[in-house]
């Protein structure tokens, strides 16, 4: 959500409103002393999802196509990231099996990137000896969804099973 403020000045003798913006003819952009400051916040983005499925010729807006590239990068980033997890391997082992520096296993297994499909199938086989499999989804295609919180939170566990599982997840990102 990008935000945009705004703060006005208003006068406390004759009520006038001016914004605190560099003003022209050399007059001063500083506010004065004591004035009664209020914040107007503006939401800039849209309240209902701009997600549609491309029917027509019309070219598919930016913010869809980086929405899914996003959630590809995350996808492969998780596979890779828990198979990794899953071998109990480290990270200079597997640098040494891909003939690679130590930094770059670590920036690559430290967060998502635009890797190549390459890269994919090296870090995965360097892993464990896998190579991914594929198949498509139509994510459109389903009923609408209004989340109001994460998925995990209408998991119906106990508080006890909810701690084990975050404390293990936590663990498991400190042993990188």
């Amino acid at each position: 959500m990008i935000i945009d403020a705004i703060l006005v000045d208003r006068d406390q003798e004759n009520g006038e409103i001016s914004s605190n913006v560099a003003k022209r003819n050399g007059e001063s952009s500083f506010p004065r002393i004591c004035p009664i400051r209020e914040m107007i916040c503006m939401t800039m983005s849209q309240a209902t999802s701009s997600l549609s499925k491309p029917e027509s010729d019309e070219q598919i807006p930016i913010g869809t196509l980086g929405y899914f590239q996003a959630r590809n990068r995350n996808r492969i980033y998780d596979l890779v990231l828990s198979e990794f997890l899953r071998s109990g391997i480290s990270q200079a082992t597997l640098a040494r099996r891909l003939g690679k520096g130590t930094d770059i296993v670590c920036r690559r297994l430290g967060a998502p990137g635009n890797w190549t499909l390459d890269t994919v199938s090296d870090l995965l086989f360097g892993i464990s000896g896998a190579e991914p499999e594929y198949g498509l989804s139509y994510p459109l295609d389903g009923p609408r969804r209004n989340f109001t919180k994460p998925e995990w939170l209408n998991a119906r566990t106990t508080d006890s099973q909810t701690t084990i599982k975050t404390d293990k997840h936590i663990k498991n990102l400190v042993a990188l």
